[in-house]
């Protein structure tokens, strides 16, 4: 997401870049551009097929809304392209959409709870109340009658409960056989790693790859040389960016182990994140790779490192709790 910011640490200093590196440079510019554009759609998708975001740490999103705040203030700062600035703009937009879905389904989360644990404790209290009171002998209910009650209303709950999971067994045999969009977003579990992963995935590369020849400035970089004075605000606030970005893995990184589980959030999210941050770093790498330039950039290069280690270790975390998760089902 720091990647608008990348021109003005450029631009600082004078240099030829061969096209061939200037067009792999920008391809892989532009995949990471298409990755973070799209990055916060299979998060939102995910919230609301769950409907229960008590997984997701509120930090995680902060963090990621005040570094894209750095973000916008320095390509304003900086005088950056117009296309740059919109999507800064987009960037601070997702977040505040993601903090809105969040704060929204965890209200909505925890009244529909709150309902549920009002109704289990009205019907125990109703439980509770006897049958049949003041009633004469002649009136009282036989224990044998009593029985039957109570055995007749097991067997009906018994048999609404197989019901309702003959219903849902045959919805999920149908959606295990569909390929419609509606069915991959609420059943991606019925559907192979291919279309749920490897599909979005090659989407995106494509039309990022597509998107670099397309652009007018896909085959170079402005070689203008702006004033120390004039870069020095906006890499402050590439400092500040990249350092957000950083550190926003850590709480939810706690709060996965903490719950002992990655509920709520979307692995397509990590996976889209980490092929960003990797061509965001091949495409400074790529461009030139002079010590003294690769210094320049190094805030950028370790932020997108440091982020892609931070996300191996959620892609562990997915591993070993989904597992467990699976285990306890079979048991």
């Amino acid at each position: 997401m720091i990647g608008d910011l990348f021109e003005t640490a450029m631009s600082t200093l004078e240099y030829e870049t061969s096209p061939i590196r200037s067009r792999l440079s920008s391809i892989a510019g532009s995949i990471a551009l298409a990755c973070w554009l799209v990055l916060i759609i299979p998060q939102l998708i995910e919230m609301f097929r769950v409907r229960d975001v008590e997984g997701i740490s509120p930090l995680f999103l902060l963090s990621w809304a005040i570094g894209d705040i750095a973000n916008v203030t320095g390509a304003l700062w900086a005088g950056l392209l117009p296309e740059v600035i919109i999507t800064a703009l987009w960037f601070l937009f997702a977040d505040i959409a993601t903090l809105g879905c969040y704060f929204y389904l965890l209200l909505t989360y925890r009244r529909s709870k709150k309902h549920a644990v009002d109704a289990i404790e009205a019907a125990e209290a109703g439980e509770r109340q006897p049958l049949v009171a003041d009633l004469g002998a002649d009136e009282a209910v036989e224990p044998s009658t009593d029985d039957n009650y109570v055995e007749e209303a097991q067997n009906e709950s018994l048999h609404a409960q197989q019901s309702r999971k003959s219903v849902r067994s045959k919805a999920s045999l149908r959606r295990r056989y569909s390929s419609t969009v509606d069915d991959i977003v609420m059943e991606p579990e019925r559907h192979s790693l291919f279309v749920r992963y490897g599909l979005p995935i090659l989407f995106v590369v494509c039309a990022g790859t597509v998107g670099s020849f397309c652009s007018p400035n896909g085959g170079g970089q402005s070689s203008k040389k702006p004033s120390n004075d004039s870069s020095i605000g906006p890499q402050i606030c590439g400092y500040i960016s990249a350092f957000m970005y950083l550190t926003s893995r850590i709480p939810q990184i706690i709060k996965n182990y903490q719950n002992k589980s990655c509920k709520g959030l979307s692995l397509l999210f990590f996976l889209l994140s980490t092929l960003a941050n990797l061509c965001y770093g091949l495409q400074i790498l790529i461009y030139r790779s002079d010590w003294e330039y690769i210094w320049l950039n190094s805030s950028w290069i370790l932020g997108s490192v440091g982020t892609i280690f931070e996300d191996c270790i959620i892609y562990l975390q997915f591993y070993l709790y989904n597992r467990d998760v699976d285990e306890t089902a079979v048991l």
